[in-house]
C-alpha cells in the first residue's frame, strides 16, 4: 500500500526547501569601489565593471564609484573604459576594491 504524504510532512518539506533556498543565495554579497585613472589619479566615470562568467554589470557614476552584486569570494569583475587598458579583478573576500586603469598606448603620439 502506498503512503501519501501528511500535509504537515508537505509543509516541512516546503520550509525546508525555502530555508536551503534562502541560504544558498545569502552567499551573493555587494562589493564596492572606486576606479581612477593610473597615470593621473583622477576618477573614471561611465567605466564598466561586469562579472566575469555572468550577466551582472554595472557602470560607475560621476566620481568613479559602483557597486556591484557577486556571488562568491572567488568572482572576478571585469573593468573597462574606451582608450584604457581592461583590467580583470578577483574579489578575494575583499567587500573594498580601488582600481586603477591605464591609458591604451596606442592613442599615443596620433595627434
Amino acid at each position: 500500500m502506498k503512503r501519501i504524504p501528511t500535509l504537515a510532512a508537505r509543509l516541512l518539506l516546503i520550509k525546508l526547501l525555502l530555508f536551503f533556498g534562502l541560504l544558498a543565495n545569502a552567499q551573493n554579497r555587494i562589493v564596492r569601489g572606486k576606479v581612477t585613472s593610473a597615470d593621473k589619479g583622477t576618477t573614471l566615470a561611465n567605466v564598466t565593471v561586469l562579472l566575469k562568467g555572468g550577466n551582472t554589470r554595472t557602470t560607475t557614476d560621476a566620481t568613479g564609484n559602483f557597486s556591484i552584486q557577486v556571488p562568491d569570494d572567488k568572482a572576478v569583475l571585469l573593468f573597462y573604459l574606451v582608450d584604457y587598458t581592461t583590467r580583470e579583478v578577483q574579489v578575494s573576500g575583499k567587500s573594498t576594491l580601488d582600481v586603477s586603469l591605464e591609458l591604451k598606448n596606442e592613442n599615443l603620439g596620433k595627434w
